[in-house]
């Protein structure tokens, strides 16, 4: 056991070890913010900005979970090891601080070399759960399943750290995934003979309020599932109309 991971031992050891771990909610699209039971933390207790991207880098981590020298080297980049770690130590415990006064480690566990949010706990992420109800709407190819999706997309990722290099690429697949909603909405609308081109807008609903151009039943397969399904056919000028105006919202 190195150093570090000692160090984080002792400190957990004096927590309170007979309290409930408290469900976690974390969310990343529109801006971050964390819940911890019924306690909604407020933006002035991370009282390191390095505090916060912890957490934030844990939540997109695969199961939760980074080497402690992926942190490192993705939060202090410029330092060397000694000195970043002196940093992510002094981090890690004012964020344990933050999620929970005196049992922080159990929300922010540390292990030989790892760093992980929650891996015992109950824990939310809006990302997650978006990824799961959009891979759920392209296996059902339904407007009501896609909306179901769309609906849990609050906003850009992380849109405070727009310029932080590591969470460009998940904001970049994030936002792919949404627009690749968006236009599989507008096809499994025109097989309903709605009209979802103003979903975008208003995205509690499917408008009927006009039909789709030269409306013919035709087969056709759904593009995410493979679904051979009967459906209205357009002209493919709405779809490059549709998903230009996707792209604009």
């Amino acid at each position: 056991m190195d150093r570090d991971t000692k160090t984080e031992a002792r400190s957990g050891s004096n927590e309170t070890s007979g309290s409930e771990r408290e469900p976690v909610r974390v969310k990343l699209l529109g801006g971050f913010s964390v819940m911890v039971g019924a306690r909604t933390v407020d933006g002035s207790e991370w009282r390191l900005r390095k505090a916060a991207a912890l957490v934030k880098l844990l939540a997109l981590a695969p199961d939760h979970r980074l080497h402690r020298e992926q942190v490192m080297d993705t939060l202090w980049p410029q330092l060397g090891k000694g000195a970043a770690s002196n940093n992510l130590r002094r981090t890690l415990y004012t964020a344990r601080r933050v999620l929970g006064p005196s049992d922080g480690s159990r929300y922010l566990a540390s292990g030989e070399g790892w760093l992980g949010l929650c891996p015992e706990g109950s824990l939310w992420v809006d990302v997650d759960a978006f990824e799961a109800a959009a891979a759920a709407a392209r296996r059902e190819c339904e407007p009501a399943a896609y909306r179901a999706a769309l609906e849990l997309y609050a906003g850009e990722l992380l849109p405070e750290d727009r310029y932080e290099a590591w969470a460009e690429e998940k904001r970049g697949e994030i936002r792919r995934l949404r627009l690749d909603l968006l236009v599989q909405l507008a096809e499994a609308c025109e097989r309903r003979g709605e009209y979802a081109g103003s979903w975008w807008r208003w995205p509690s609903r499917c408008s009927r309020s006009r039909p789709p151009a030269r409306v013919t039943a035709t087969p056709r397969r759904c593009r995410a599932s493979g679904k051979t399904l009967t459906s209205s056919a357009t002209p493919k000028s709405s779809h490059a109309t549709t998903e230009a105006a996707f792209a604009k919202g």
